[in-house]
């Protein structure tokens, strides 16, 4: 019967490690993006979109930015894309840079924080 060799694990680190050390570091960290609910002063209400709407879009920040984003036709608003046609005009640098970072957290090299 042969003899069982000794055998070595060798652990070959492609950034595992500063990956974990960045989830331990980012604890309780975190990004908030888009646009938030809150109120604005009165306002008269938008034609064309009934009193409840009008009331509700002219009082919250939100809906007054969908308003805007999407338009409303029957309010004869047009489309005022910001955030679709930005993301679209900047895709490849958004990309670019979400690359960046994790290339960079993935060899030791950033942080959450930088």
């Amino acid at each position: 019967m042969a003899k069982p060799q000794s055998s070595q694990v060798i652990v070959i680190d492609h950034g595992a490690d500063a990956m974990e050390r960045m989830l331990r570091e980012s604890a309780g960290l975190f990004v908030e993006v888009g646009i938030f609910g809150g109120r604005v002063g009165r306002a008269k209400g938008i034609r064309g979109l009934g009193k409840a709407i009008a009331a509700q879009a002219s009082a919250n920040i939100a809906a007054y930015a969908l308003y805007n984003e999407l338009g409303a036709p029957k309010a004869n608003i047009p489309e005022r894309s910001f955030f679709r046609s930005t993301q679209a005009e900047k895709r490849d640098e958004h990309e670019a840079l979400i690359k960046r970072g994790l290339d960079a957290a993935v060899a030791g090299n950033g942080t959450v924080i930088s």
